[in-house]
């Protein structure tokens, strides 16, 4: 091999490993300012739960404890001391191991229940029976229609139209649902089983404006709940249903713009001919007499009249 081809290998070889130790030195340098920094990264107590935490209940130093977060990973609103959550109430539900958030506690100068804590401002909570299915398979946050199935009856309490079921509210949130213990429930001076057809106790989100629509409802006929999918927010406007239009027993109302209807062709009716009664012959009448012209004579101082 002769020098010059011995030199252009030196130096291509050189090259290489210049190359390869640069790079090796990036590698090092890079990984030591990824560890520095996260050693640098500032953490940050967060609150969690040291159980599972169901609603209704007051946290007591037992039930949380802190655990650092980084500032990166620290969720919005999350309670930085045991002091911060202790003797408030628990609002939503809280898994083991989950930030309690402030949002999710009741303030620590009001007592009320977590239902009323709940309630936003301007609304009322109001607790109805729904009958049927669907009130077995509500639960809190769904929305529900509420229907009315009623049967008006006049002042001396006769029925004064035909059932008719119509929708009462429309959206209302579901804050809660009393669940009905298994066995038995006390009700008056005794005890009776629990079955479905008894209905279902739930707690709803109404305007005040709603919770009378809702009471004259609930006096007046049965409630039922309809289920709606959380994103379907669009109003019915349907304009109920009687019995009669139920069975289709009801005649159609005309709409504006819809063809007069066609009349049926009359048929004048033949007269019927009536039989000839003989009548008896009746007593001539005296002719009525003519008009007549009168005259007054006189003769030798005597008045005296001649008719014509």
């Amino acid at each position: 091999m002769d020098r010059s081809r011995l030199g252009w290998l030196l130096l291509v070889g050189g090259l290489m490993l210049g190359l390869g130790s640069g790079w090796a030195a990036y590698v090092w340098l890079e990984t030591q300012r990824l560890a520095q920094g996260d050693h640098d990264q500032s953490l940050h107590p967060v609150l969690v739960a040291t159980r599972n935490l169901p609603r209704g209940i007051k946290l007591t130093p037992d039930d949380v404890r802190l655990v650092s977060f980084p500032d990166t990973s620290r969720p919005d609103g999350a309670l930085e001391s045991v002091e911060a959550g202790v003797d408030r109430m628990v609002l939503e539900p809280l898994r083991n191991g989950e930030p309690v958030l402030d949002t999710k506690l009741g303030p620590a100068d009001v007592i009320a229940s977590p239902v009323a804590l709940r309630t936003p401002q301007h609304k009322r909570a109001y607790a109805v029976r729904l009958q049927g299915p669907a009130g077995q398979v509500t639960a809190p946050g769904d929305r529900i229609d509420l229907l009315v199935t009623v049967r008006p009856t006049d002042t001396s309490g006769g029925p004064l139209t035909e059932p008719t079921s119509r929708i009462v509210v429309e959206q209302v949130p579901v804050l809660d649902v009393l669940r009905a213990p298994a066995g038995n429930t006390e009700s008056g001076g005794g005890s009776q089983p629990v079955s479905p057809s008894d209905g279902q106790d739930v707690i709803l989100e109404v305007t005040p404006e709603e919770a009378e629509r809702v009471a004259l409802a609930e006096h007046e006929g049965t409630l039922r709940a309809v289920l709606r999918h959380p994103t379907d927010t669009e109003a019915a406007n349907t304009p109920g249903v009687s019995q009669s239009r139920l069975l289709g027993l009801e005649r159609p109302t005309r709409q504006a713009g819809d063809p007069q209807p066609r009349r049926p062709h009359s048929v004048t009716p033949t007269p019927r001919a009536e039989p000839v009664r003989q009548t008896a012959p009746t007593a001539p009448t005296q002719a009525t007499a003519a008009p007549s012209t009168r005259i007054e004579v006189i003769r030798g101082g005597q008045r005296s009249e001649v008719a014509f």
